[in-house]
């Protein structure tokens, strides 16, 4: 059993509505057979202390009873914290630091955040209030990941990007972040792929 921590996109949520089927854990419980509970709380971020952020989040989950643990959140640490980036990436050593040496036998897969775009424009080149890229998020994210010795999973790597300049409109059902549900599948798809490679 699986469990998926996570911010909204996690959660299931469009833009306008959560979503109670449809979410790309139900999805991905179907592609590998495997229960995947759904923890993913709206808003959450990995650097904020409140409840519902990862901090808390891995606090008050039972993980001896979850062979792996899906994180993929971030897309809140660029738009609603006022972290830096080294404070970021503090948070998630921090907190990968803590699941290694609690549940040494337990896997984690790291999902950085999804190509986002505020007011129709890609954010991969646009600072933030605390002055930094979504794309040195996305790099400051990967590197954390990769020196714990976590697989991560980078959206913008893979030859076919889900999601991209040319069809953010269509598959992003609020045109900014939150997807659509056939979105969703293809999110789904592309972790269970990812996480058979790093299994």
């Amino acid at each position: 059993m699986l469990v998926a921590l996570g911010d909204s996109v996690t959660r299931g949520f469009d833009g306008y509505h959560d979503l109670f089927t449809g979410t790309y854990p139900q999805d991905l419980e179907k592609i590998l057979g495997e229960k995947v509970i759904n923890q993913g709380v709206d808003a959450a971020s990995l650097s904020g202390p409140f409840l519902g952020d990862m901090t808390s989040q891995l606090r008050n989950t039972h993980f001896p009873q979850y062979r792996g643990v899906i994180l993929f959140y971030g897309t809140n640490d660029y738009d609603h914290t006022d972290h830096n980036l080294k404070q970021i990436s503090a948070a998630l050593k921090k907190n990968l630091k803590y699941l290694h040496k609690n549940y040494p036998k337990l896997k984690i897969w790291g999902v950085l955040p999804l190509t986002r775009y505020d007011f129709y424009k890609n954010d991969d080149n646009v600072k933030n209030a605390v002055g930094f890229t979504f794309k040195q998020l996305l790099n400051t994210l990967e590197k954390t990941y990769q020196k714990c010795h976590v697989p991560v999973l980078n959206w913008e790597e893979d030859p076919r990007p889900i999601i991209n300049d040319n069809n953010y409109k269509q598959r992003l059902n609020d045109s900014h972040v939150h997807p659509t549900r056939a979105t969703y599948q293809l999110i789904a798809e592309r972790i269970a792929k990812f996480i058979k490679a790093n299994d």
